[in-house]
């Protein structure tokens, strides 16, 4: 029987070798193999060489169950490393496929189970986490940008990433100083005016002479008069005089060159009497 099943091994290791793993499953499946720890382990290696990664956590799973001595628990822990790898392999694949058709907010979810896949060591792979960093925020995920861009820049060595990395985050602060002025339009789309009105006044405690802030500001405040007109008027009246400040503020800040705002401030002048 030892000959046996040392002829068994060696069939399989032979085919193994020439990297024909689906044989040699086929020489393992003898009912003997299941008595013969390496014969088993043999079983992981090559479910883990297929891709066939469910399968092989199985057998491992039967290994645990079978011995819990140290040396065993170091194997299993080696090939699951082996299996996180090779899964992280085919996330990253997808991944970037996922960025080539421009699908940002999936590129990002696919780098993020990368993440998890790997573990605390994914934090300090200075390519992963640029392409993550690429992905947010083409995503409009700014904050999560910033993140990835940051651990990216201290892992790495290669000029040319950092190159990219200081062109990102030019990106990044040009979106961050933005990011306010689109959060107020969101709200005026969604008609939430006094939303709105708490970005563009964010915006103008930073830069009072921001004539567009102004504007859309103005735009506001006439918005709410309108709906408060028949419920208090004196908090309409109020918003009226406001309204009428902020266009006055927009007018005075308005750039000579910015034709299209000196149109809407017309425009709107035109429609509220002025």
């Amino acid at each position: 029987a030892a000959v046996e099943m040392a002829e068994i091994m060696a069939d399989a290791e032979r085919a193994m070798g020439q990297g024909d793993f689906r044989g040699a499953l086929r020489t393992l499946v003898d009912p003997r193999c299941e008595r013969e720890m390496m014969a088993i382990l043999l079983k992981a290696v090559c479910f883990i060489r297929l891709g066939e990664m469910q399968q092989a956590e199985g057998v491992l799973h039967q290994i645990e169950q079978r011995d819990n001595s140290a040396s065993t628990r170091q194997i299993v822990a080696m090939l699951r490393q082996q299996i996180a790898q090779a899964g992280s392999s085919a996330l990253i694949e997808q991944a970037m496929k996922a960025l080539e058709v421009q699908n940002w907010g999936q590129a990002a979810k696919l780098f993020e189970q990368v993440e998890t896949t790997i573990g605390r060591s994914a934090e300090s792979d200075p390519m992963l986490q640029f392409y993550l960093a690429a992905a947010r925020l083409r995503n409009g995920d700014i904050a999560g940008a910033k993140v990835a861009m940051d651990r990216s820049r201290r892992n790495s060595i290669d000029k040319a990433l950092n190159k990219q990395l200081d062109q990102m985050k030019e990106v990044i602060e040009k979106q961050e100083e933005h990011a306010p002025m689109r959060r107020a339009f969101s709200a005026m789309e969604a008609n939430d005016w006094d939303s709105a009105l708490g970005e563009l006044r964010s915006i103008l405690r930073i830069n009072p002479k921001d004539g567009n802030a102004h504007f859309h500001q103005a735009l506001c405040h006439f918005q709410l008069a309108s709906s408060k007109m028949k419920v208090n008027q004196q908090k309409a009246f109020e918003h009226l005089v406001e309204g009428r400040e902020s266009l006055s503020q927009a007018e005075k800040h308005c750039g000579w060159r910015d034709s299209q705002l000196k149109g809407a401030i017309a425009q709107l002048k035109k429609q509220v009497g002025l």
